[in-house]
């Protein structure tokens, strides 16, 4: 298993290597009517990536897992915006990748702060961190807001745009649908990792008093860009309706 710090690299950019790949070589080499062959398929298997990410993070146990597998489910959004082949869907795709890395370092540093002061993964075995780490649970929570896609946090936009883009095809309105209800079980696994952790009665009981001040400033930091980003999405935006509008030149 990768150290924390390797992890939250590899979560927050290698793993968005792969969008732009596909950005980057296929919109570039293929003709449109060659990319709109493979359009309906692409956004099967984004559907099938976000419902078995989110299934298999509600059912682990290890902390540190859940989030890896969310990435799964997160990769199947952006998949799904890149396959609808629409310039509102690509849009969503590009920034689902930009809030996706940011949210997911965030809940990897509150994962790996828990590790390194009760020294336990299991989440059956966690509890009421919240009474005993309220600055932790805070950053938490806003981790879990912002997987979960709620307002107004940056990936509830980038989900929608996602979602409209999805609506603007001709025959993937069903496939639309089904990934808008498939968003909550992402919410129930978000729910239910946040509540292991810091609600209810506390289990570990030989922990520190208080989280280490060095490792609580970045998830502060984070946190604090996560929520000024989601309510002023406008330069984000501007960059990455610039940056597709080339790609759909290409595609007309």
């Amino acid at each position: 298993v990768a150290p924390m710090p390797v992890t939250i690299i590899l979560a927050a950019a290698m793993l968005s290597m792969g969008t732009y790949g596909i950005l980057r070589f296929p919109f570039s080499f293929f003709l449109p009517e060659v990319l709109q062959s493979f359009s309906l398929a692409m956004m099967i298997a984004g559907l099938i990536s976000e419902v078995y990410g989110a299934f298999m993070a509600f059912a682990e146990k290890d902390i540190k897992r859940v989030i890896a597998y969310s990435s799964v489910s997160q990769m199947g959004y952006i998949l799904f915006g890149l396959g609808s082949l629409t310039e509102t869907g690509l849009q969503g795709a590009v920034m689902h990748v930009v809030y996706h890395a940011i949210v997911k370092g965030l809940l990897f540093m509150v994962v790996g702060i828990i590790i390194q002061t009760t020294k336990e993964r299991d989440i059956r075995k966690l509890g009421g961190l919240g009474k005993a780490y309220p600055i932790l649970c805070v950053t938490g929570a806003i981790g879990a807001l912002g997987i979960s896609g709620m307002p107004p946090l940056g990936i509830f936009n980038s989900e929608w745009m996602i979602f409209s883009g999805g609506f603007q095809t001709n025959f993937s309105v069903v496939l639309s649908i089904a990934t808008l209800v498939g968003s909550i079980f992402t919410v129930i696994y978000a729910l239910r990792f946040f509540g292991g952790i810091f609600m209810g009665d506390q289990q570990p009981k030989d922990i520190p008093k208080k989280a280490p001040q060095s490792l609580l400033i970045p998830t502060v930091a984070v946190s604090a860009f996560l929520l000024i980003e989601g309510l002023l999405p406008g330069p984000l935006l501007s960059w990455v309706v610039r940056g597709i509008q080339g790609i759909m030149e290409g595609l007309i």
